[in-house]
């Protein structure tokens, strides 16, 4: 492995290193919140989809 394949390498790691310590401090809250919050809607989309669908049967039930 010549110099040049190893300094890449290296600065690679370093990088590497560098983005997991962000996520792992504060701009990684930023990311956690969003998160969160984006499962947070989904859960809240799915039982909207649920009530919805528990009101569309209650319709047909009564109308028939």
């Amino acid at each position: 492995m010549n110099n040049t394949q190893l300094t890449r390498d290296q600065f690679l790691e370093s990088c590497i290193q560098l983005i997991d310590e962000r996520i792992k401090s504060g701009e990684g809250q930023e990311i956690y919140e969003l998160t969160r919050i984006s499962r947070q809607a989904a859960i809240i989309n799915l039982l909207a989809s649920i009530i919805i669908l528990f009101s569309v049967a209650i319709i047909f039930l009564l109308l028939l």
